[in-house]
C-alpha cells in the first residue's frame, strides 16, 4: 500500500508538470486567475507570472511534505502525539512500522492536494483559452472531502493496536 501511495503522489506531480508543459504555450499572454462568486474574473496577470507562482506554491508544498516525510522519524518521540503511542513506541519494529504508517498517510494527503491544484489549473486554463468559466466542483468537493476523511480516518484506523497485542 506504502508504495502505491508514493507512486500515487509522483504521479500527481508528473501530471501537474505536464499540464504546464502543455498548455503553457497556448495561453494569451495575460490570463484571469482569481474569479468572483458569480465566475467573473476579478484578477488578472501575466502568464509567465500566473506559472510561476503556481509552480511555487505546488512546488512548495510538495517539499514541504517531502521533508516532512523524510525527517519525521528525527523528531524526538516526546513531541510526536499519536493514538496509542505508547504501543507503536514500545520497540523499534513497532516504531519503524508507526513511521512508515505517517509516511503512507502524508503521501495520501499531498496526493488529494495536488489532485485539487490540478483541478483549478485546468480551470483557469480553460477560462484562458474559452473566456468560459467552468469549474468541476463535484470533483472539487468529492476530492477534498476524501482527502480530509482520509487525513482524520486513516490515522485512527492506521494507528489502533493490533490484535495481537490485546
Amino acid at each position: 500500500m506504502g508504495r502505491l501511495l508514493y507512486l500515487l503522489w509522483l504521479a500527481t506531480v508528473i501530471a501537474f508538470i505536464g499540464q504546464v508543459i502543455y498548455f503553457y504555450p497556448g495561453l494569451p499572454d495575460v490570463i484571469a486567475v482569481h474569479f468572483n462568486m458569480a465566475g467573473e474574473p476579478d484578477r488578472w496577470i501575466e502568464k509567465w507570472r500566473f506559472i510561476l507562482e503556481w509552480g511555487g506554491i505546488s512546488g512548495l508544498l510538495n517539499l514541504f511534505f517531502l521533508v516532512l516525510m523524510l525527517f519525521i522519524s528525527k523528531v524526538p518521540a516526546k513531541l510526536i502525539s499519536a493514538p496509542n503511542k505508547d504501543y507503536w513506541f514500545a520497540n523499534n519494529e513497532r516504531k519503524t512500522c508507526f513511521y512508515a504508517r505517517v509516511r503512507q498517510v502524508t503521501s495520501f494527503c499531498i496526493s488529494g492536494i495536488n489532485a485539487i491544484l490540478i483541478i483549478v489549473f485546468d480551470s483557469v486554463v480553460k477560462f484562458a483559452r474559452t473566456s468560459e468559466f467552468t469549474f468541476p466542483m463535484t470533483a472539487f468537493v468529492a476530492i477534498l472531502a476524501v482527502v480530509m476523511l482520509g487525513g482524520i480516518g486513516a490515522p485512527v484506523f492506521l494507528f489502533r493496536k493490533t490484535e495481537e497485542s490485546k
